[in-house]
């Protein structure tokens, strides 16, 4: 009965360049304005139109932005359609609903956070209600949008520890460990745990996943690589190193690894032992 005024309401929105979500949602809005009011759209006024909303609102308690959605559909219908006149004032937009939105206490986010599977999920939530930003704004992130200070801390950390097990500081590592790190959390394959006293970091954990062939003690190839576990001097041996420890050690699990590996400082031993690491015997390397 009405095909024809549909095919219009197509025709008027590919002239404009309207997007065709919208169309198909006025065309569905129309068809139902059309409905109800049985009669011939040459014969419709602004006072259907306006009595039309009024019902939605009042009898079907239609939300504020419905019925201006609907209001936008029925404009575009009169002035590019039916060639008639639109008059706000007849018809007006409704000013819309504003809802405070709902607070949760500090304790019911460390719940949601703790909620989380995975450590992206974690802070996702984390970031989310300590900056503000949206979901879909956080997931866009970039490694160059990460605060460069932390990652300098992170960098600096790092060297100490390597200059704390004895390391020979030949070469400026700074540029490399910064690449790497940039590179390597972006696409997951190394992720951090910290420990922080107040804006402070005063511990470092890290670990990277790399996969090789599937072998007897790891069928599922995965194998994470511990590094990075750095803990201030002033803050040792009060368990941060224990509990960053762990929280890598589960991420590794989630990421499906079968061991992990670390190359253990003399000074790292006996965490890693208590922790309930094995030493390998068969462990070689060679120096490229």
């Amino acid at each position: 009965m009405y095909e024809e005024y549909y095919k219009k309401i197509e025709k008027e929105g590919l002239l404009r360049n309207r997007k065709e979500g919208t169309m198909e949602t006025y065309k569905a809005n129309i068809k139902k304005f059309l409905e109800w009011a049985e009669k011939d759209p040459e014969k419709l006024t602004l006072d259907d139109c306006r009595n039309y909303i009024y019902e939605l609102r009042v009898d079907k308690k239609m939300s504020t932005q419905h019925c201006n959605g609907i209001n936008s559909a029925l404009k575009f219908f009169f002035r590019y359609v039916l060639r008639k006149s639109w008059d706000q004032d007849i018809v007006p937009r409704m000013i819309n609903d504003i809802t405070l939105p709902k607070v949760i206490v500090l304790d019911d986010v460390e719940k949601l956070i703790d909620s989380a599977k995975t450590v992206r999920n974690k802070a996702i939530i984390a970031l989310m209600y300590s900056s503000g930003l949206r979901v879909s704004e956080i997931c866009r992130l970039a490694p160059n949008d990460v605060n460069m200070h932390v990652l300098d801390v992170f960098v600096n950390m790092r060297i100490n520890q390597l200059r704390e097990e004895g390391a020979t500081e030949d070469i400026d590592l700074v540029p490399a460990l910064m690449e790497y790190y940039k590179r390597h959390m972006a696409d997951g394959t190394f992720i951090s745990w910290l420990a922080m006293d107040g804006d402070k970091i005063i511990g470092t954990s890290g670990m990277s996943f790399i996969e090789k062939p599937p072998y007897f003690g790891c069928p599922s190839g995965r194998i994470g690589l511990l590094s990075s576990m750095f803990t201030n001097p002033n803050y040792r041996r009060k368990g941060i190193a224990k509990e960053l420890l762990s929280r890598v050690v589960n991420e590794a699990k989630e990421y499906g690894c079968g061991t992990v590996q670390i190359t253990a400082s003399d000074m790292g031993v006996k965490l890693y032992t208590d922790f309930g690491f094995k030493h390998n015997g068969n462990f070689m390397h060679y120096k490229l």
